[in-house]
């Protein structure tokens, strides 16, 4: 008989059991679906077909990468309450609440006129 080569073994875990292992806090609440939309927008994950798995490692990196992501908005809405309304856009200087754009009639090109 042929010996198989040692190979440590690898749990994997449905999305569904990685948000219970995970458990996530009372402020932090981790689900499937997130753990779906990690995969989904390319946090490194194992598939089986069309299901999706994770490794112990793959969890971690991707609670990292999710708390990285609310970092990441969170200190973008600190940001965006100090803008005034004229420094968010340039527009917001030239046309003020009220104003109303000039409307342009333009021909159009689909039923041209016979010649």
């Amino acid at each position: 008989m042929n010996a198989l080569p040692d190979v440590p073994e690898v749990r994997l875990f449905t999305s569904e059991q990685a948000a219970k292992l995970v458990g996530g806090g009372q402020d932090e609440q981790i689900t499937k679906n997130t753990f779906d939309a990690l995969a989904r927008s390319g946090c490194e994950h194992t598939r089986l077909g069309r299901k999706i798995r994770w490794t112990i490692p793959q969890i971690k990196a991707a609670l990292d990468q999710h708390r990285h992501a609310q970092r990441t908005v969170a200190e973008e809405a600190k940001v965006s309450a100090t803008l005034t309304r004229e420094t968010r856009s340039t527009r917001a200087s030239e046309r003020r609440r009220g104003d109303i754009a000039p409307l342009v009639s333009k021909p159009g090109s689909r039923y041209a006129a016979a010649h």
